[in-house]
């Protein structure tokens, strides 16, 4: 774990969970460090292979996951020392709080708490309409609420285009050895859908961003200049990425003749297809801008 000591839960009171029907939480504030929101112990990054034992949420940020059991809790934000959970895209930014929100599972349900006294938290879940959680006051320990439904995206939109995904654990999804969510390339028929499915990480960074806009907004592919500036490239670079992209899916083009590139750009097929089959989703564009984001927060500073 970054930095953090396991708390104590007998050093001082333990906050109970508000209940489903009163989000407001209001339990006074403790002078320093905030106790922790559940008795147990703070969540670890998820290691390769099957969920521990007792699992019922795995919470996901960008390709980082975090499994929860009741006990379990964590915090997030852009302080990678005292949360579990860092927001990479926002450590050197000021717009998100160091320590934004807190997470805890009890009872088999997971719950969001804003404890940031600078901005809102937003939970839209799989059911019910979203909800927004306000700035907690200084007195007061921060509005909660429960992930409603199976899933559920947890963000501030006001600090930045970060999201936190939580679900719960499913025994069909995530048995034994199942990394979980994703279907095995065994499973699939058809070896248009099987070449789907064998994304090159070299060509997944442009096949994100050339579908970003379809599975973020509803909108049609990228252009060659949208894709430049997200990758950080040249408009000529990102036109042979995306080439190299169409190339590599030209055979599964072919089983499939409901997609034609008869009066449009020729990548927009293949990003249809990759949509379609699942092979982008807004899932995945967000883990992967978070990743490289990362990457670039790790980076050593160009010399002078």
């Amino acid at each position: 774990m970054r930095g953090m000591s396991t708390p104590d839960p007998s050093s001082g009171p333990q906050p109970t969970p508000p209940p489903s029907a009163d989000p407001k939480a209001p339990a006074r504030a403790h002078g320093g460090p905030l106790p922790p929101p559940a008795p147990g112990r703070p969540v670890r990054m998820r290691r390769p292979g099957p969920l521990p034992p007792g699992t019922t949420f795995v919470v996901a940020y960008a390709d980082e996951e975090y499994p929860f059991r009741d006990g379990s809790w964590g915090r997030f934000g852009r302080d990678d020392l005292r949360c579990q959970i860092p927001v990479w895209e926002q450590v050197r930014g000021t717009s998100l709080s160091r320590v934004a929100g807190e997470l805890w599972c009890a009872q088999g349900e997971l719950w969001v708490r804003n404890v940031s006294t600078n901005h809102e938290l937003t939970v839209v879940g799989s059911v019910g309409r979203p909800q927004t959680l306000p700035p907690r006051r200084p007195d007061e320990r921060g509005w909660a609420c429960t992930v409603p439904g199976r899933s559920a995206e947890i963000s501030a939109p006001s600090t930045g285009e970060w999201v936190i995904l939580a679900r719960q654990v499913e025994p069909d999804l995530d048995g034994p050895g199942d990394a979980g969510g994703e279907p095995e390339a065994e499973a699939m028929t058809g070896p248009s859908t099987l070449a789907m499915a064998l994304l090159p990480p070299a060509l997944r960074p442009v096949a994100v961003e050339l579908c970003a806009p379809m599975v973020l907004a509803g909108d049609p592919p990228a252009t060659y200049d949208e894709i430049a500036a997200r990758l950080d490239v040249s408009k000529r670079q990102a036109r042979r990425y995306v080439d190299k992209l169409c190339d590599f899916y030209t055979d599964a083009l072919r089983h499939h003749p409901e997609t034609t590139t008869a009066g449009r750009p020729h990548y927009v097929p293949v990003a249809e297809l990759l949509v379609g089959l699942r092979r982008v989703t807004r899932e995945d564009v967000l883990r992967e801008r978070a990743r490289r984001e990362r990457e670039r927060v790790a980076a050593p500073p160009d010399p002078a």
